[in-house]
């Protein structure tokens, strides 16, 4: 099975790639992308990926904006992100960040409000695309589905922070089956976008879900995407 951290960088890069139409003679102005683990609600088989599995995999049909927002606003969603997570497995947190152009290192130990060890983003105004360290005073362009941008999961330091918003009209679904479609057979790895620096337990590993630490090997998955696949309305 593809477990769901991969799932959301399949997502997350579908989503960046979906945006790269708008644009002639520059490479993007949004190079980076952001959805809410509790939104993947499935993993999906290795092999052939029909309509039905990522309907299962993205059940809920959400558009995909658009947002300006500060360094310091991306920052303050990450550290409501890590604010959320206990080392238990009592209960899980739906709004868990899957990321594509960003790197974010976590380190749990600290205190709430301090956990963000390090975030980098993706330098759009750069011939070749890298990372480097979030500005706090920049303004950034980010993907996110509708209902982050509204608050969900509690995201409202996102939702009061937004200095512009760009209704894309497009639903995730349809954008992950057009990438999957596209771009056949699927490669895309752990890729470390989600670092721990310091420990964490067993039971935190297991409450999100098989996610990376930093000293996790890469995992490389093939998925052929059939031909025959068909949207649905």
């Amino acid at each position: 099975m593809i477990n769901l951290l991969v799932a959301g960088n399949v997502i997350t890069d579908a989503m960046i790639q979906h945006n790269l139409r708008h644009f002639e003679g520059v490479w993007s102005d949004v190079g980076m992308a952001v959805v809410n683990g509790g939104g993947i609600r499935s993993s999906m088989n290795i092999g052939n990926i029909t309509t039905e599995n990522v309907i299962f995999v993205q059940p809920f049909r959400n558009e995909v904006d658009i947002v300006e927002v500060t360094g310091q606003t991306l920052l303050d969603v990450f550290e409501y992100c890590a604010s959320r997570w206990i080392n238990s497995t009592d209960s899980g947190f739906g709004g868990f960040l899957q990321v594509s152009g960003m790197r974010v290192t976590y380190n749990m130990d600290r205190p709430v409000g301090q956990r963000v060890h390090e975030l980098l983003v993706t330098c759009t105004q750069c011939d070749i695309p890298r990372l480097e360290n979030v500005q706090v005073d920049k303004h950034y362009k980010i993907l996110a589905i509708t209902f982050m941008v509204k608050g969900g999961d509690g995201y409202d330091v996102l939702k009061s922070n937004i200095i512009k918003r760009i209704p894309l009209g497009d639903l995730d679904t349809d954008i992950l089956i057009s990438y999957l479609k596209k771009f056949s057979p699927i490669t895309t790895g752990l890729q470390d976008r989600i670092r721990f620096e310091s420990n964490v337990t067993e039971a935190f590993v297991s409450n999100i879900a098989t996610i990376q630490s930093v000293y996790s090997p890469a995992l490389i998955l093939f998925i052929s995407f059939i031909s025959s696949i068909m949207l649905l309305y």
